[in-house]
């Protein structure tokens, strides 16, 4: 079975349990970190994106994204039992979104890294923050 056919069979399963019906899209991208750690399978690893649209979608994001990482977890385990340990295949991450949640908290994690760099820079001192 394919993977892209199976992440949708299970969210399309998980959506039904959950009486709701949301847009979603799958697509294949590149790793961010340009791929596998391993090193010889560089150019073959490759991420499924899932990106999520609906109204009232924030039980699925959950406190602080916990939700959708557990979603995320879900659907790499799937893909990892049902496919990728009975081939030779490199392994397929997949990355869910939901309403762009992931990319608004990196674009605010940004934001608060380039002030705390510019408070530093101004007072001269080292400064703490919390991870």
């Amino acid at each position: 079975m394919d993977k892209t056919t199976l992440v949708k069979e299970a969210l399309d399963t998980i959506f039904g349990y959950l009486g709701i019906s949301p847009e979603y899209t799958l697509s294949e991208v590149e790793p961010e970190d340009g791929g596998d750690s391993e090193g010889d399978n560089n150019n073959s690893n490759r991420n499924l994106q899932v990106e999520i649209e609906g109204d009232e979608l924030s039980f699925l994001i959950g406190y602080h994204g916990e939700s959708l990482d557990a979603l995320q977890s879900f659907l790499n385990t799937i893909l990892l039992r049902k496919v990728e340990e009975k081939s030779d295949e490199p392994r397929t991450r997949v990355i869910v979104d939901i309403n762009d949640y992931r990319k608004r908290r990196s674009e605010k994690i940004l934001d608060i890294t380039k002030s705390l760099i510019d408070r530093v820079r101004f007072m001269q001192q080292i400064w703490k923050c919390h991870p």
